[in-house]
């Protein structure tokens, strides 16, 4: 990592992972930092300029990355923009996996997916954290079996990212899976025993 007021991304700068956000908010737990000295500049793998360390008086840094582990959720869960979230690798069947859900946290339910920035985090936290799952339930259910689709979380039911797959397949409750790197909705019967995403608020 380069040391200096350049502003040009040096060979060996570090970058973030795919699926976390960018670094948010940096400062230091040293009370003599008021007039940083030095400062290290973060780009992302674009080269893109994502942040910068201060470096004080005193050497004492400290960052927070949005995607990393949140003291506030359960352990080993994700925090991204104030909600936790968490791969249960246990197999349960949708009905039972949103009853979990639900006693995991405040405002427990199955994963909601609502935008393309969220989806984008979930698959890079799956695809580096658990290599080993395949698919998963998450909060989105055709309760009445009319193709009205909703979430558990009573959130609208706005990002219809449908995989081809679904065309295919039967079911009324949605999973994401590895076909389509987690990022695509695909549909299964309620009955089958999957691991499953669960979100809480924080």
């Amino acid at each position: 990592m380069a040391v200096g007021p350049s502003r040009s991304p040096p060979s060996n700068t570090s970058t973030l992972e795919e699926g976390l956000e960018p670094l948010q908010n940096i400062t230091s737990k040293s009370h003599s930092c008021e007039a940083p000295q030095k400062d290290t500049v973060i780009y992302d793998s674009k080269g893109v300029e994502m942040g910068t360390v201060f470096l004080c008086f005193s050497v004492t840094i400290f960052f927070f990355l949005q995607g990393t582990e949140a003291g506030d959720c359960p352990k080993e869960w994700k925090i991204y923009k104030d909600v936790c979230y968490g791969v249960i690798q246990t197999s349960e069947t949708w009905s039972d996996a949103e009853v979990d859900c639900q006693s995991r946290g405040l405002g427990g339910h199955l994963a909601s997916i609502l935008g393309q920035s969220e989806v984008a985090m979930i698959a890079g936290m799956i695809r580096h954290g658990y290599p080993d799952v395949k698919e998963l339930w998450v909060g989105l259910q055709d309760p009445r079996q009319t193709n009205r689709w909703q979430w558990s979380d009573s959130n609208p039911f706005n990002f219809r990212a449908w995989s081809p797959w679904t065309q295919q397949t039967y079911g009324h409750c949605a999973y994401i899976s590895s076909r389509s790197g987690f990022k695509e909705l695909e549909k299964g019967f309620c009955t089958m025993a999957k691991a499953y995403l669960c979100k809480s608020t924080m």
